[in-house]
């Protein structure tokens, strides 16, 4: 109906429903209220209510101290799973040492007291000692090293640590593997001015330069000669 003509048919009603009764009349006002009068429209921009959602529960990284047991004491598992990084398998045989049985996989070892600086310069992987506040030794690898955090190997279980909680029980002491690169493929390769190539390269890494191809010279060689499958500490940086 058109406005003018529904208000006229309202008001008709009106008079006979009035003749009815107040209860009639308001019934049939109540009625007519509902044809014409719109129901709410909600608008198109209210905005939705989306309930908030619940955060994740993330468990708690575990504390070095909390993972130094009767495994990390063993020294034997701790050198396996350095020699394991090379794709060796540790096994001593009767009076070797460890150097011996990396001298028979190609391989020489490397024992000292540094610091993380020294072994980002090295770049290798490296079994640490640590002793705790009661005097336990404990043997963990370091796999991966970052600028402030260390990735260790703890009995077969890998874990990124900050370094300074690392240095509360580790003084230094470590064991790397490195092997010896090829001379006759680098710049020190074997001639008649080898000498004098061999302390340039002494110079430019901080060696004494005596000329003498010995460890510290083969060792810095070969960090900077890298072969393909030698396994790295920094590039595995977590």
């Amino acid at each position: 109906l058109q406005p003018v003509a529904a208000v006229a048919l309202l008001a008709a009603i009106v008079v006979s429903a009035t003749a009815f009764g107040g209860d009639r009349l308001d019934y049939v006002v109540g009625w007519w209220a509902q044809q014409f009068v719109p129901a709410p429209v909600v608008p198109r921009t209210a905005a939705v209510i989306v309930p908030p959602v619940a955060p994740v529960a993330v468990p708690p990284r575990p504390s070095l101290a909390s993972l130094l047991d009767a495994g990390t004491a063993d020294r034997e598992a701790a050198l396996r799973r350095l020699f394991a990084r090379w794709n060796v398998d540790y096994r001593l045989r009767a009076g070797e040492s460890l150097c011996d049985a990396a001298w028979r996989a190609g391989l020489r070892c490397l024992g000292r007291a540094g610091t993380w600086t020294m072994l980002r310069r090295l770049d290798l992987p490296a079994t640490l000692t640590l002793t705790t506040a009661a005097g336990d030794r404990h043997y963990v690898t370091a796999t991966a090293l970052g600028a402030d955090s260390v990735t260790l190997d703890i009995a077969g279980r890998a874990i990124t640590l900050p370094l300074g909680e690392v240095e509360r029980v580790w003084d230094g002491a470590f064991v790397a593997l490195w092997k010896t690169p090829d001379v006759a493929a680098s710049e020190l390769r074997p001639g008649a001015d080898q000498k004098a190539r061999v302390r340039a390269f002494q110079r430019a890494n901080g060696l004494t330069p005596d000329g003498v191809l010995g460890e510290e010279t083969l060792l810095r060689l070969a960090t900077t000669t890298r072969a393909a499958n030698v396994p790295s500490l920094v590039k595995a940086a977590p």
